[in-house]
């Protein structure tokens, strides 16, 4: 349990989780759980929300790294103004789709990880909650995860 590390900079939550991960791992641990509502600044006309960004920023942290999941998701059922809750991601996610480093950063530059994610399969949709707590970020470590997301 990492508490409410998700507050700050959406881009140094991706690196302060990144960092945790590599942490976790070298202890044994398989699952961070994290909560709070990183900041992002809107910097483009794009589709997206702080947790699809924050999945996005993370895929391309651990990318080439050891086997990660990470589920970045919004309590609310909501995530910016989608109809994602966040999404689902893996550290290979970015490599298997054949998406380069300049895609990933046009997609942020844009605040457009939306279209992105969803071309990857790795939106999370569940639909309102009616609870509104926090964002959530849940990482999985170690061998067994899906590749597909």
């Amino acid at each position: 349990m990492l508490g409410a590390t998700l507050y700050g900079d959406v881009q140094d939550v991706a690196e302060r989780l990144a960092e945790e991960t590599r942490r976790a791992r070298r202890r044994g641990d398989e699952l961070l759980i994290a909560g709070g509502e990183p900041d992002v600044r809107v910097r483009g006309p794009g589709r997206g929300g702080r947790c699809q960004e924050l999945a996005l920023r993370l895929a391309r942290k651990l990318s080439g790294g050891p086997p990660v999941t990470a589920l970045c998701a919004g309590s609310d059922g909501r995530d910016g103004p989608t109809d994602a809750a966040g999404a689902l991601i893996a550290s290979d996610s970015l490599e298997s789709a054949g998406l380069g480093d300049a895609e990933v950063e046009r997609a942020l530059a844009r605040s457009d990880s939306h279209p992105l994610l969803d071309s990857l399969g790795g939106l999370l949709r569940t639909g309102p909650s009616g609870t509104n707590v926090a964002d959530l970020a849940l990482l999985r470590i170690g061998a067994g995860e899906p590749t597909d997301a």
